[in-house]
């Protein structure tokens, strides 16, 4: 049996293959990004900003298509096999950019890769659930949420010390080599059942074994979800959320447009938000498992509060009268505070519910979150950008609605988990 008041030598041997699975398909992911300006500088190739623009389009359009079918995919294969089958074919479409290419191929290619990219997170959650008690659901996915972050900082390092030494098509290739030994090498140390090294199986056994039964049982389950109030406020609190996501894109415009900051250091401002997020979530894994419930209720509504309250204050930093220096500066610090303050909320209310609920679509249910989420950014990003063009204050109010909208989500996940206490 395992003990639920320790993680054992085992759980946390299979928690770091997750890490660095699901953080090599992020890795992966990126390559297309930090590889781009070697690629523009190519003759062969001269790619210029819109291609890039489309190819990335594509990607996007993968993540939403992938996302449709991706959870489902998971739960009929299990967490083990559908992590190997994303890294793989992450890996091998990685491998693919190397090849003799156009446009069109690059677009396709990162499609598919979008695509598979998006079955490792139902995956994990499957893992999780099969490894770990519900006690230690948020250190885990605590730990596992900053691999993007860790391995999205790597790639850019990774990349650049590749694409200096050999080519661009030299450096995709590596990597994706790398990865796709290293699927074969997961498959074999990620065990198909705790029972193989003397641990409890805590998942529940799959009672579907074809895609037509589990697709009539998902019917059902939907059924279920509509009526579990904690589940419909999580997921209208996540489709808020990832509006405040994307602010961090249009971050660096607003600072050089509005605050005066050069391009340069704009840019750098960005990156103080994956920063924050990821000290945030190592602090919060933690504390999410050991917190009572009153307690952490109140932490996590507090955190995502102040989320509002940094966002007001970069919209007033150019009214300070700060040097350059000094806003710079204090753009670095809110930023890297709106990344610590928004994370716990983003990335573990809604895995650690969903991974408790347990049953047999764990991975269908993580990605219909992300479904509605991407639906309310691509809808956000038509208003949002409109709003930018017009008014940078239009556009950081209809931000802080948002953020407040999230936050009174959070507040009612919490009363209702309080009545089935």
């Amino acid at each position: 049996m395992v003990e639920s008041n320790k993680i054992k030598h085992q759980q946390w041997k299979i928690l770091a293959l997750m890490f660095l699975a699901y953080g090599g398909t992020m890795l992966c992911r990126n390559t297309i990004g930090a590889l781009s300006p070697a690629m523009s500088e190519d003759p062969d190739i001269m790619l210029t900003t819109s291609q890039l623009g489309e190819i990335l389009a594509w990607g996007a359009v993968g993540s939403i298509v992938g996302k449709l079918f991706s959870g489902i995919i998971a739960d009929l294969i299990g967490g083990r096999r559908a992590l190997f089958a994303c890294l793989f074919t992450v890996a091998l479409s990685t491998m693919a950019f190397s090849l003799p290419s156009s446009v069109f191929f690059f677009s396709l290619i990162h499609f598919i890769m979008r695509v598979s990219q998006t079955i490792g997170w139902p995956s994990v959650g499957l893992l999780i659930n099969q490894w770990f008690p519900k006690q230690h659901h948020g250190k885990a996915w605590g730990i596992v949420s900053t691999s993007s972050r860790i391995h999205t900082a790597v790639s850019a390092v990774l990349l650049g010390v590749l694409v200096a030494a050999f080519s661009w098509r030299s450096s995709f290739l590596i990597a994706g080599s790398f990865y796709l030994v290293a699927s074969f090498l997961f498959l074999y140390l990620i065990k198909s059942s705790p029972t193989k090294v003397g641990l409890k199986d805590l998942s529940e056994r799959a009672a579907h074994t074809n895609l037509s039964e589990t697709l009539k049982s998902i019917l059902k389950w939907l059924i279920i979800l509509k009526k579990d109030l904690c589940f419909v406020y999580l997921t209208l609190m996540m489709m808020m959320l990832i509006v405040l996501y994307d602010f961090i894109g249009y971050a660096p415009l607003y600072l050089n447009q509005a605050t005066g900051l050069s391009a340069a250091e704009a840019a750098k401002a960005s990156a103080f938000f994956p920063l924050g997020a990821l000290v945030s979530v190592v602090i919060f894994g933690f504390l999410y498992d050991h917190l009572e419930f009153n307690k952490l209720r109140l932490l996590l509504i507090c955190c995502l509060s102040l989320s509002t309250l940094f966002i007001g204050l970069l919209w007033s930093i150019s009214s300070f009268g700060l040097s350059p220096n000094s806003t710079q500066i204090l753009s670095f610090v809110l930023i890297f505070m709106f990344g610590f303050t928004f994370a716990p909320a983003w990335y573990l209310p809604v895995n650690v519910y969903i991974t408790g609920l347990g049953g047999y679509h764990i991975g269908f249910t993580l990605t219909l979150v992300d479904v509605f989420g991407y639906i309310s950014s691509a809808i956000f990003n038509v208003v949002a950008g409109r709003l930018a063009e017009s008014s940078w204050d239009y556009y950081l109010l209809f931000v802080m609605a948002f953020s407040v909208l999230a936050t009174t989500f959070l507040f009612m996940f919490f009363r209702e988990m309080k009545k089935k206490q």
